[in-house]
């Protein structure tokens, strides 16, 4: 890609983003609203798992064909929306700090790698940007948020969380999931489309990940990322979206 495309795709993200904040969406009102009478929804969705693989749970919070949810995840996967993803990672916060306490209850961790779900390289620098990352970023504030409120109200955390956007790549460039209709071909078109950064093994080494993306459907993409990310040795690995 030209520096100039490279450039422009970057203006218009940044463009968009401040577009996002100083003149905010009339439509952000019905979303905070429809997301605080939903707070403690949780929705589980079967692991979708093959013989000899590891059954790693995948968490979902809301469901994707709601309205409010669905024009929601639109503007967050297609625009970038910096509203959308800022309250949909508050709303994300209790069920991220019930994963984490389990994950360090099980297995002695103090540290929490939340790992967003990678773009192929092109595609990322095509679109300017990925909605899981921003999603990633967005969560990371809010968790920080949620621990300063509660030193406030005198109960201490010892859970850290860090993001990690450079471990897992992807190596192909597939369909996206939302083009391929057919159920069977779901779950083959993100096939072996994962890896981990050559260097970075050191880090999932018995390391408690919450993989994170914005949408599940078939389970597919988490399932692909957590095996690869499993198989590097990670201590656990539990996938968490907004919708389903």
């Amino acid at each position: 890609m030209a520096f100039s495309q490279k450039l422009n795709n970057l203006w218009n993200t940044a463009l968009a983003w401040v577009a996002d904040i100083c003149f905010p969406d009339p439509d952000e009102a019905a979303l905070r609203a429809w997301l605080s009478a939903r707070k403690g929804m949780r929705w589980h969705i079967p692991f979708l798992h093959e013989k000899g693989q590891p059954n790693i749970p995948i968490l979902a919070l809301f469901p994707y064909r709601d309205p409010v949810m669905k024009k929601a995840v639109r503007k967050l996967k297609y625009r970038g929306n910096v509203t959308v993803a800022r309250l949909c990672a508050e709303a994300l916060i209790p069920l991220v700090s019930a994963v984490a306490s389990e994950q360090s209850r099980r297995h002695g961790s103090r540290e929490i790698c939340i790992i967003p779900i990678p773009s192929f390289k092109a595609k990322m620098r095509k679109k300017g940007f990925n909605q899981s990352f921003l999603l990633a970023d967005c969560l990371l504030k809010a968790w920080a948020d949620n621990q300063k409120d509660k030193w406030k109200d005198g109960h201490v955390s010892f859970i850290k969380v860090a993001v990690r956007k450079d471990v897992l790549m992807k190596i192909k460039d597939t369909k996206a999931q939302v083009e391929v209709k057919d159920r069977r071909k779901r779950l083959s078109n993100l096939k072996d489309c994962f890896a981990v950064r050559n260097g970075l093994e050191g880090i999932i080494h018995k390391a408690s990940i919450i993989l994170i993306d914005d949408v599940t459907t078939t389970g597919t993409t988490f399932r692909e990322g957590a095996i690869v990310l499993a198989k590097a040795g990670a201590a656990s690995v539990t996938c968490i979206a907004l919708a389903h």
